[in-house]
């Protein structure tokens, strides 16, 4: 194998790698420009196979059908260079492009046309110094003045790069001198097939040079992408740490604005609730104490007194509810036991049923084996809240009504449903519903303390409470973890279906 053959060899391979280095790097998000370049080098490693075959010992046959192939393949080449610099300098295709595409398409096709191009006369040139013999076919004066034309072609995209070398420096300059050797090498193997000069062809070592300064700059740029990426992506990391940090502040922040106020919201609606009573206790105290200095006691005295106690009644019952309820919070937090369901329905309806009314049916069918992970006080609570509100909900002149408290499990959650046929719930109601003091029952009759009590101490045992209401009655459901059997069952069966009709029934 001589030099010539090596170096053909060589820049065959490179230009094989570059093609595939331009592919590879093409398909990176960003980097679709340099998918041009593998044509680039592809169409250099073709041009370097035939150029090697001027060296070696095929037929003489065969070198002149080589030479048009060859000759096509340098037209694509410059085809390759004009399409991959347009899109590396992000230039937008012009008439010139299109005109100067069209050209080289037609030079392309011109190579193949038997003897238009390419003579089929062999010319053999030796290099000595060198060992290597050369027997290249020639070429038509038309197929010398293609060659010039081809080679003259290159000086638009390396007029490009010159002007871009303001903006560019480092890209500008590899590109250049790419072009630039690739420029040399073909005027000098022109000269060398007219034999002006006695040299080896050097076009396939400009290819070496060119196509491998290409394939080793887009490799730099690669690797400094890479390197600002992971630069930015620390950045980024470290800059979502610092969001995160200052989110987490915020949500702290805001968690105790969020307190404060619903503090706030529970003092204001203490304070009227207790600036009410509070005031007429201090109303009546002033009216009797006028009439003691007066000596005689007014004839309403009685019901002064009466008033006053009532007043004193209901300030007392806000204030127990109040700690009663912040008790049964503690405990249901405390307790991580499990309760039953059945006995804490039946307890409930027992308790609330003094509360009911007499035109009220209530009726439940809760599966004995049913546990929630509940404090039992605190579920025994909730549901005699839901099951008073839901007879209240059902109008009294209408002669009948019915409460069902039944339930339904879903994977591991257990759904208890307080349903009543009652009138339903405003939208208005719904929205605010589990606010503190709100109530829509007259006044004496309720405190607007029994759903917000009844929401946390759900959600203190790791529960919630959902809402549907229509005008055909509500549905109050009270969502809990299952529990576990903790006890041996009682001597029913696996479900009992109870039914209390009226006020009186016994359990």
């Amino acid at each position: 194998m001589n030099f010539a053959s090596i170096i053909s060899i060589v820049a065959l391979v490179v230009g094989v790698m570059v093609a595939i280095l331009g592919l590879r790097f093409g398909s990176a998000p960003g980097w679709g420009r340099y998918r041009s370049l593998a044509a680039v080098g592809l169409t250099a490693a073709m041009y370097a196979v035939f150029d090697a075959l001027w060296a070696s010992g095929v037929s003489d046959e065969v070198r002149w059908p080589a030479l048009c192939v060859q000759g096509s393949v340098s037209a694509f080449h410059v085809v390759a260079w004009q399409s991959y610099v347009r899109k590396h300098l992000g230039l937008p295709s012009t008439r010139l492009d299109h005109a100067i595409l069209a050209l080289l398409v037609v030079l392309a096709g011109l190579w193949l046309v038997p003897g238009f191009l390419a003579a089929r006369t062999v010319t053999q040139l030796d290099v000595p110094w060198a060992g290597v013999t050369y027997r290249f076919p020639g070429t038509t004066l038309a197929g010398s003045l293609v060659n010039f034309l081809e080679i003259g072609l290159l000086g638009v995209p390396l007029a490009r790069y010159l002007r871009a070398r303001r903006t560019r420096p480092f890209d500008a300059t590899v590109h250049i001198l790419a072009l630039g050797a690739i420029f040399v090498g073909g005027v000098h193997d022109t000269l060398v097939s007219f034999g002006v000069l006695r040299s080896l062809l050097l076009i396939s070592l400009g290819f070496i040079l060119a196509v491998g300064a290409l394939g080793a700059a887009m490799t730099r740029l690669f690797v400094e992408s890479l390197r600002e990426l992971d630069h930015l992506s620390r950045s980024l990391e470290r800059l979502v740490a610092e969001r995160t940090d200052a989110l987490v502040a915020a949500e702290a922040t805001l968690f105790r604005t969020e307190k404060m106020a619903a503090l706030g919201q529970l003092a204001a609606g203490v304070a009227h609730e207790i600036n009410n009573p509070a005031a007429a206790i201090e109303a009546n105290l002033a009216y009797l104490l006028d009439a003691v200095d007066r000596g005689q006691m007014p004839t309403d005295g009685r019901e002064c007194v009466d008033e006053s106690l009532q007043a004193i009644a209901r300030i007392t019952r806000i204030v127990t509810q109040l700690l009663d309820s912040g008790r049964a919070a503690a405990n249901a937090r405390s307790g991580g036991g499990s309760a039953s369901v059945l006995d804490a329905v039946q307890e409930a309806v027992a308790s609330a049923r003094p509360q009911l009314g007499e035109h009220i049916v209530t009726r439940f069918d809760i599966p004995e084996s049913l546990f929630v992970r509940a404090d039992a006080s605190s579920l025994v609570q909730v549901l005699v809240n839901l099951a008073v509100n839901a007879a209240q909900a059902i109008p009294a002149e209408r002669g009948y009504g019915q409460v069902e408290i039944r339930t339904k499990v879903e994977g591991e959650r257990v759904h208890i449903q307080v349903v009543d046929d009652g009138t339903g719930m405003t939208d208005e109601t719904r929205r605010r519903l589990f606010e503190p003091f709100f109530t829509t029952k007259i006044v004496g009759v309720g405190t607007g303390l029994g759903l917000s009590v009844s929401l946390g101490l759900l959600r203190s045992m790791g529960g919630e409470m959902l809402v549907a209401s229509s005008p055909r009655g509500t549905t109050m459901t009270i969502v809990l973890d299952r529990g576990e059997r903790e006890r041996e069952s009682r001597d029913r069966t696996s479900s009992k279906r109870i039914a209390i009709a009226k006020r009186g029934a016994s359990y």
